[in-house]
């Protein structure tokens, strides 16, 4: 298996879609329909990265031409903070360092903007951050210092 690295400056909502439904992996049972849902996660995508032009980042990982994770970071205008946003895999592909250097890439990308990142992290993927050297604030809320501007 050869994973491809794609960095995506201007995404089209097909792309985006595609991103939702690895997200959707994740979900439990839903009532509304799967691709109802990748939709509006997908707006929602749309809508950060649009806020937070020009320091959002949306790296891909692609096994031949299929998408099976990403990351999006970038600064979050409504809380004023560097963030990584999402940051998922597709179940098929976990534990093959995926998100390792999908987060490792965006730290780089971010710390040109910043010497802080803050992430509000899914339960089970506190350790995965705390492996990255990310520190708990409260809750599920966590930082790292990435040491100067």
């Amino acid at each position: 298996m050869k994973i491809k690295y794609c960095e995506i400056k201007n995404p089209n909502m097909l792309v985006l879609i595609k991103l939702a439904h690895i997200q959707l992996e994740y979900a439990g049972p839903v009532e509304t329909s799967v691709n109802t849902l990748a939709e509006i996660l997908a707006r929602g995508y749309l809508r950060f990265i649009s806020d937070n032009k020009p320091s959002y980042f949306l790296l891909t990982a692609m096994d031949a031409k299929k998408i099976i994770g990403f990351i999006l970071a970038g600064f979050n205008s409504q809380e004023e903070l560097f963030s990584i946003e999402n940051l998922y895999i597709s179940k098929d592909y976990t534990k093959n360092k995926i998100g390792d250097h999908l987060l490792n890439r965006a730290e780089e990308h971010l710390k040109k903007h910043t010497d802080k990142i803050h992430i509000h992290s899914s339960q089970t993927a506190i350790a995965f951050y705390e492996k990255h050297n990310y520190k708990k604030l409260y809750g599920r809320n966590m930082i790292k210092d990435l040491g100067g501007k």
